[in-house]
């Protein structure tokens, strides 16, 4: 997102990465097309995956890690460069920034898109942790405990995670930290617009059903929404069939996961309204899947710190947008602003309920109403790409 918009701002960039042929899983080609042909790319080996996988080590960033060592301690020998950006959530590679910062003398950022170290699960019975769940949460932190206290900056997508941060690591507080959350690139609308790409195909191919979409990661704290919303749907038995919902892309791992959303919707007797498929799809297809959609559906979280980056396609998508959010959260107020849809807000979960249930028509009259969308400057990835260089530039200084 950021790449293209660096050198407008002061910047430029050269990008470590991994060879395509080390990763599990699908990948988009398209977005090759979205890096400016001026940006040099160092590729990096990895372990394979089929290997690494029988000790237990399956993530991208463990697999890459020594490769990334050696690879930019090569790069920061023969060329001088200002800053180190960690932008990803193969977090493990971050805890390298401590060691050129100390040998190269070379600040690093760590740029927090998810919880480095998540504690979730820490309170819950071992049958409900994820398979290798404590190696995997120790190495998570060991290497944040070694990455945050040595940066000379944060970015988050929450303010949230900034809290966390200060609690375990109290010197943090005199960290620079600044919420930039991703922007929404008009250049990969242009892409989807030429490649004349297909999207996620609905199913039902009748033009009177109305086809809900929502792409993305669902975990258990969307449930008690996602229970809300159909709750109040089906006060309206008699139009429910007349709309699909489709769950794309709901499971971060490449593994065969839970689909928590249709074991929810057969709990509820509407598993024939409900298809959700818990593999991710491209990026690009992603998109056209949003634009291609009668309404898009965004149920939100319990937890008021969650900033739904994807709010801003949806946004530059032009179709209708339904979400359900945190009164406290920034999503529900760029939603409001840009006029694309009706987001209804709730403080906890005993008017969560209620609030749905009192503006559920608004939902069954949102493909039909007319509104004019209005694209604020702030979730447009030249913007969000000009605070990163604002914040570089006030890190490099302290």
């Amino acid at each position: 997102m950021s790449i293209p918009f660096y050198r407008d701002f002061g910047w430029d960039a050269e990008v470590v990465t991994v060879k395509p042929k080390y990763i599990d899983g699908f990948r988009d080609q398209l977005q090759e097309k979205t890096i400016p042909e001026n940006i040099k790319v160092h590729y990096v080996d990895a372990l394979p995956f089929w290997l690494s996988r029988k000790f237990g080590l399956g993530s991208l960033s463990i697999r890459a890690f020594v490769f990334y060592f050696f690879k930019v301690n090569q790069i920061l020998k023969k060329e001088k460069f200002d800053l180190v950006y960690f932008s990803t959530t193969m977090f493990h590679v971050g805890a390298l920034g401590a060691y050129w910062k100390n040998r190269f003398r070379i600040p690093y950022i760590i740029d927090l898109q998810d919880p480095w170290r998540n504690d979730f699960y820490l309170d819950k019975p071992r049958a409900e942790r994820p398979p290798k769940f404590w190696f995997a949460y120790q190495l998570l932190k060991w290497t944040e405990a070694i990455g945050i206290p040595n940066c000379s900056g944060v970015i988050s997508v929450s303010e949230g995670y900034f809290k966390q941060l200060h609690e375990r690591y109290p010197t943090s507080k005199s960290t620079p930290m600044k919420v930039i959350p991703f922007g929404a690139s008009k250049l990969d609308f242009e892409i989807v617009k030429n490649e004349n790409l297909m999207g996620f195909q609905f199913y039902n191919g009748k033009k009177s059903i109305i086809n809900v979409v929502y792409v993305g990661a669902i975990t258990p704290s969307f449930i008690p929404i996602l229970r809300s919303f159909f709750k109040a749907l089906l006060e309206y038995s008699d139009i429910v069939s007349n709309y699909h919902f489709y769950f794309i892309g709901t499971s971060y791992s490449t593994a065969k996961t839970e689909p928590l959303v249709s074991q929810l919707a057969v709990s509820m007797g509407i598993s024939n309204i409900v298809t959700e498929q818990t593999e991710r799809i491209p990026y690009f297809e992603a998109l056209t899947t949003l634009t291609n959609a009668d309404i898009i559906f965004i149920p939100g979280s319990l937890d008021f710190d969650y900033n739904a980056s994807k709010v801003y396609n949806a946004i530059l998508s032009k179709t209708p947008i339904f979400c359900i959010f945190h009164n406290e959260s920034e999503v529900k107020k760029i939603i409001e602003k840009s006029n694309s849809g009706v987001v209804i807000g709730f403080n906890d979960l005993e008017d969560l309920e209620q609030n749905i249930k009192t503006q559920i028509n608004e939902f069954l009259q949102l493909h039909i109403t007319k509104r004019q969308t209005n694209i604020p400057r702030e979730i447009l990835a030249e913007f969000r790409t000009e605070e990163q260089c604002l914040f570089f530039n006030q890190s490099l200084m302290t």
